[in-house]
């Protein structure tokens, strides 16, 4: 160990042995990421453009094929499209309620639970209007994530779908904790009582369509905070 009796710093001892303090201080052994999920983006005729891959610890990143059976860990040049896009655009055929929520995951878990779900790349606040043209006509219902930002990308959504979907609610949780989501609502209830209580939570919520237009302008996030929902 090195020391200085004329009570000199450490970075000045270093300095004069021509050492750094990564020298004497080796980098702790960083953990290792794992792939944990790889979400597939799709054009409507269900070719891939992209895909998000989700890690643990958690993170992301973004890849395109590279058109030589690889991958290019960027998005340059692409499009980017909602999540599950095929899908979405047979259910509205059907006249299926398509559900907006925050990340691909919750999207899965929902698609499990038999329900049509979609959401954009790179998270809240990230909503393009290109994503409202592909709900045309759609009912659609917004179901956001329990915090600040949740709120602001619901309303985010709204505006930009105003004059597009047919319909639109917009799904504020109750009793969530803060930053908790969709999936975290299933994981608290159950599935059998979630799906009755999300259900209720649809059926008791007012649509906001062409009829009440005027909504669409001025429904702000503190207004999507402080609404109260049927318990």
């Amino acid at each position: 160990m090195l020391h200085c009796h004329a009570g000199c710093s450490l970075d000045d001892v270093l300095k004069a042995a021509g050492l750094k303090t990564s020298d004497i201080f080796p980098d702790e052994p960083k953990q290792e990421r794992k792939i944990e999920a790889i979400y597939p983006y799709k054009d409507k005729k269900g070719d891939l453009l992209y895909e998000v891959i989700r890690y643990n610890p958690k993170g992301f990143s973004q890849r395109r094929p590279d058109g030589k059976g690889g991958y290019t860990y960027n998005l340059k040049n692409v499009t980017p499209v909602l999540y599950r896009l095929p899908e979405v655009t047979e259910a509205i055929k059907q006249g299926k309620t398509i559900f907006i929520v925050e990340g691909e995951k919750d999207a899965e878990n929902l698609y499990k639970l038999g329900f049509t779900a979609t959401t954009c790349s790179s998270g809240a606040g990230k909503w393009k209007d290109s994503y409202s043209d592909s709900l045309k006509g759609a009912n659609v219902v917004i179901v956001p994530d329990c915090d600040e930002p949740g709120r602001k990308h619901a309303e985010q959504v709204l505006k930009s779908l105003s004059g597009k979907a047919a319909s639109v609610k917009v799904i504020n949780l109750p009793d969530m904790a803060d930053k908790q989501d969709i999936t975290d609502f299933f994981r608290k209830h159950g599935k059998t009582k979630g799906l009755e209580l999300f259900q209720k939570l649809i059926d008791e919520e007012t649509a906001i369509n062409e009829s009440s237009k005027n909504l669409l302008t001025t429904i702000d996030a503190k207004t999507l905070k402080e609404k109260q929902l049927p318990p």
